[in-house]
């Protein structure tokens, strides 16, 4: 046991960066949608839909969109009625081919970690410890991405009463903050 007034500071922290690491390869729409159509016609002979865009209309606008803009998707990220998209029936046909990994994801994303801690003797019968941290962690979504954060606070004192009885009074606080992108399925888009 160390004497009374010593006290010992410590501290570790890392900053680092995540980075996705396997994304799945969307196909090229021209070369899924006539596998859909087809599929839909072998089942029922009915015409296969996505979000109520029918399969055959929506390859056709497509097609045309590519001939005119190629086969990737510029960086002006502004949709044109008549040329990215058309209502059709009452529904809303979008042609415009992107990229989603890189309309949707971030390249790298940081995350931080810091503890500090403060221990020693109060007399030579009585320690104590306090520790704090903090952690902070961003997602990989380039619009409304999840965010964490989480505060912790642990603070004890252990006296030695007699030869035959200790006290150890402890407390400990966390908090935890979190941020993530709207789902139907929670509370999302606000702080938990």
């Amino acid at each position: 046991k160390s004497d009374g007034g010593k006290v010992k500071f410590s501290y570790s922290g890392n900053i680092g960066f995540s980075k996705p690491s396997n994304l799945i390869d969307f196909m090229d729409p021209t070369d899924e949608l006539p596998t859909m159509i087809a599929a839909g016609k072998r089942k029922d002979g009915k015409m296969t839909e996505s979000f109520g865009m029918n399969h055959d209309v929506l390859l056709a606008g497509i097609q045309k969109w590519k001939e005119r803009h190629g086969s990737k998707s510029y960086k002006d990220t502004n949709m044109v009625l008549g040329d990215d998209w058309e209502i059709i029936g009452g529904r809303a046909y979008t042609y415009r081919v992107w990229e989603p990994h890189k309309v949707m994801l971030k390249d790298w994303t940081p995350e931080t970690f810091h503890n500090l801690s403060a221990q020693g003797a109060l007399s030579e019968k009585s320690s104590f410890l306090v520790s704090l941290g903090y952690s902070s962690q961003e997602g990989f979504m380039r619009l409304n991405t999840d965010k964490s954060k989480r505060y912790n606070a642990n603070v004890s004192l252990n006296t030695k009463l007699s030869s035959w009885l200790t006290s150890n009074v402890g407390v400990m606080f966390a908090r935890k903050e979190v941020q993530e992108p709207f789902n139907f399925y929670s509370n999302s888009g606000t702080n938990i």
